[in-house]
């Protein structure tokens, strides 16, 4: 009783798939279409660009730089020769972070313009 049980909730799993198949490959019939197009622009919203997450970064990174006085640092520090590598001597275990925080915040403020 049971494998047959299991033969069963196999074989309806399996007709199931095989109708999500088909109506991928041959596409949705009108009904459906006009049913989710109608509940579709009920339930989209626009999602803001502005976001408590892009402002913590942007916020973050300009406080960062202000904070190390980080361009300042960059013209006028001797051991400054080239930049990634360079920044190691001046800020040591900090430069990865810093330079962390300073890309994510180029990167929201990319994804607020565009």
């Amino acid at each position: 009783m049971a494998v047959f049980m299991q033969d069963r909730e196999f074989q309806s799993l399996r007709n199931r798939f095989k109708q999500d198949a088909e109506l991928l490959l041959h596409g949705n019939p009108v009904d459906t279409i006009t049913e989710n197009s109608s509940e579709d622009k009920e339930k989209e919203k626009p999602l803001p660009r502005v976001n408590l997450h892009s402002v913590f970064w942007i916020l973050a990174s300009i406080g960062l730089t202000y904070y190390i006085d980080f361009f300042t640092v960059i013209k006028e520090d001797v051991q400054i020769k080239s930049f990634n590598i360079a920044l190691w001597p001046v800020w040591s275990f900090f430069t990865p972070v810093i330079l962390f925080t300073q890309f994510m915040g180029v990167v929201m403020v990319i994804s607020l313009l565009g």
